[in-house]
């Protein structure tokens, strides 16, 4: 049997129509690898295009409209690209 894993999303993010399908699910994505222990989820720009199937453009695109949006926080550590905090 698969190992299912539940997340508790806000209610005004799942009817919020600015954010687009692929920023929901990149969302969802961050928030199911998130580390309470370091407050943040870190996979690579990269990890999240093949684990969603989605472009790596459109990936780059989602995650700078979920900061603006202020979905997010975006941080770098220690100089590193890539690294998000949800």
């Amino acid at each position: 049997m698969k190992n299912i894993q539940f997340l508790q999303i806000d209610f005004n993010l799942i009817t919020d129509t600015k954010i687009t399908s692929n920023e929901f699910r990149i969302y969802a994505y961050l928030l199911s690898l998130y580390n309470d222990n370091k407050k943040c989820s870190y996979p690579s720009l990269e990890t999240i295009a093949n684990k969603l199937n989605i472009s790596l453009t459109t990936v780059k695109k989602s995650i700078k409209r979920l900061a603006a949006n202020g979905v997010i926080i975006v941080t770098t550590k220690n100089g590193k690209k890539g690294d998000r905090k949800s």
